[in-house]
């Protein structure tokens, strides 16, 4: 048995550790994973200040948006974040930002991951189960765990 790591990509779109909800859960997930794992992260890039801040994360590649989408998504966060958060109409009009991400990781990460440099992909975050993950296509020889998955589990007694 080998002492070598497993390669492992983690595709986590929303990872910030200054951040609340999803976006922190993406970041817990990185770093509880990536003690265990040689980890490669693919974020977006509105993550880097927070975390270059954290000298231990190193193995990181950044999702850069187009200047569309970086007039485009603050505009989102107004129309859906007036007073209570409007969470539907927010996933909805953020897909676009989403699908932009996730061809761009396709198109980064596709040959490598084709030559075998990678043990395992993991995708994290959005954990809306009605987000696609394009990569998927490139992992005819990787294996590929998708989640968590937000939606569709009753709470636990007690938490209703």
């Amino acid at each position: 048995m080998s002492n070598q790591k497993l390669k492992v990509l983690l595709i986590i779109e929303q990872c910030n550790p200054e951040a609340a909800s999803v976006p922190l859960v993406g970041y817990k997930f990185y770093q509880a994973i990536s003690k265990l794992v040689d980890a490669t992260l693919v974020t977006h890039e509105r993550n880097k200040t927070p975390l270059s801040r954290l000298k231990e994360h190193s193995n990181i590649t950044y999702i850069a948006e187009s200047e569309l989408t970086k007039k485009y998504f603050p505009i989102v966060g107004r129309l859906t974040m007036k007073g209570k958060n409007n969470w539907p109409l927010a996933n909805v009009l953020g897909y676009p930002v989403y699908a932009e991400f996730d061809r761009q990781v396709y198109q980064t990460f596709k040959d490598p991951i084709q030559r075998g440099d990678y043990d395992l992909v993991h995708a994290i975050t959005p954990m809306q189960p009605r987000f696609p993950f394009k990569i998927v296509k490139a992992c005819d020889r990787t294996p590929v765990a998708i989640g968590p998955v937000n939606g569709g589990v009753p709470f636990p007694a007690g938490f209703e």
